[in-house]
């Protein structure tokens, strides 16, 4: 009763009646003279108004190539109030669902959207610097509460972190800004550098600005006879393989006032995870004291060879003189009665013994005795000095001196004092480029 459906029957083209639906008998309505004129057509074949409503007949052919049709009967009548029930029911249902949309709105919007949106306003504040006020968010969803606690405990581990990180960075600081050393960190391409400790003003002279601008304008400051050492130090490539030292010779760097100082530098590979060489670090140190020290040492070292040379001559050469002076005083006494010859004989023995003083005071030098503290007026060591200082120097350097005549006593050791006057008037004369002079001045002076 429910199927739309009314009836269907088969017939053939002589409207013989092979089969049919109906329990009481074929229609009366459906009888006619010829079923055929409706073969084959498009759409309802025929209609007629029943006691069960408008029905809609429709014929097909049910075998191709065999005159049999087949007929079927529609209730338009049962389509349309099928309609119309599956209509309310449609309508029905569409109401429970915006129903329950809303009510479903309504729960997301008081249960998920609103402590999410307060959660966000308070993540806000917290960027600003606000903590977060918990007590809002009492009554919110436990996966509310959960991911609200993970923010806080994530803000406190950041925050902390945070805190390491500036400490270590204030250590850092607080190192290179105190350390004499020049720390810095660049491309294996030695065209970039990314670091450069504050150090590096007072070796070079710039700014470490001028330097990340620059990656090679440390290379300005160089002694022109360094530069060309320098670039030999620098590796042409650096390769993933590169486990050395770079180890830079010591150079010359002039600084902002014209002065030069020595630097030592060494370079080092950085690597990533992987073993691939990704940075170049290095380090540089003013040794400018250390090679002045190795230059004192070197001196010293010489002005002690020299002075056991200096001993050994002196020695052989007193021995001769000796026997110089001993034959001029026997000369002197067969010369009474000859004025001429007595006179040679005579400066003979004056000069032989300028010599034996000069040699006795080169004997003096050469010793090592210890040292001696006593109150000595320096005019006097410099004066027996003086012929000596004089030779030592050569004929191209004049020895000059100013000395007050009113100097005070000074405790020292005048061997030490003496020895002390010969280096510094050799290294006086080393500084000194072809001719010229060194003047020894002496006056009273107070250190506080």
């Amino acid at each position: 009763e429910d199927t739309p459906l009314e009836y269907l029957y088969v017939t053939n083209t002589n409207n013989t009646i092979f089969a049919h639906s109906f329990t009481n008998g074929f229609p009366k309505y459906l009888l006619r003279d010829d079923y055929s004129a409706a073969n084959g057509s498009n759409g309802p074949s025929a209609k007629y108004a029943t006691e069960n409503g408008l029905v809609f007949q429709y014929s097909e052919p049910l075998i191709d190539g065999l005159d049999i049709t087949l007929h079927l009967g529609v209730n338009q009548s049962q389509i349309e109030s099928s309609l119309t029930q599956n209509s309310q029911v449609i309508l029905l249902m569409s109401s429970v669902i915006v129903i329950f949309s809303l009510l479903f709105g309504y729960y997301w919007n008081k249960q998920i959207t609103s402590p999410l949106n307060l959660l966000a306003r308070e993540i806000e504040k917290l960027g600003s610097g606000k903590a977060i006020n918990q007590s809002k968010f009492v009554n919110s969803p436990p996966e509310i509460k959960l991911l609200l606690q993970t923010l806080i405990s994530s803000t406190q581990k950041s925050e902390q972190m945070l805190v390491t990180l500036r400490e270590s960075e204030a250590k850092f600081s607080q190192l290179v800004d105190n350390i004499s050393l020049v720390f810095w960190l660049g491309s294996v391409d030695w065209q970039e550098v990314y670091y450069v400790s504050p150090a590096y003003e007072n070796f070079w002279g710039h700014s470490p600005e001028e330097l990340y601008a620059n990656g090679l304008s440390w290379m300005e400051n160089i002694h022109p006879d360094d530069k060309e050492q320098v670039y030999d130090d620098i590796p042409a490539d650096i390769d993933d393989s590169q486990t050395k030292i770079i180890t830079f010779r010591p150079y010359r760097v002039q600084k902002l006032n014209g002065d030069y100082i020595w630097v030592s530098a060494k370079a080092y590979p950085i690597r990533d995870d992987h073993g691939k060489v990704v940075r170049i670090a290095g380090i540089a140190q003013d040794i400018t004291q250390y090679v002045d020290l190795e230059d004192t040492l070197k001196r010293t070292q010489k002005m002690d060879a020299l002075g056991k040379l200096t001993g050994g001559i002196a020695h052989d050469f007193n021995n001769m003189l000796g026997v110089i002076l001993g034959y001029t005083e026997l000369l002197q006494l067969r010369l009474k009665d000859d004025p001429t010859l007595l006179n040679y004989v005579d400066e003979i023995n004056i000069a032989g013994q300028r010599s034996a003083n000069l040699t006795s005071k080169l004997l003096t030098f050469s010793r090592k005795r210890p040292t001696k503290l006593q109150s000595v007026n320096l005019n006097e060591p410099i004066k027996d000095r003086a012929e000596m200082l004089e030779k030592t120097v050569t004929a191209r350097i004049k020895v000059k001196y100013h000395l007050a005549e009113d100097l005070w006593h000074v405790s020292v050791d005048r061997g030490d004092f003496e020895d002390a006057l010969v280096n510094m008037a050799i290294n006086a004369m080393h500084a000194i480029e072809g001719s010229g002079e060194i003047t020894i001045t002496t006056s009273n002076t107070v250190l506080r």
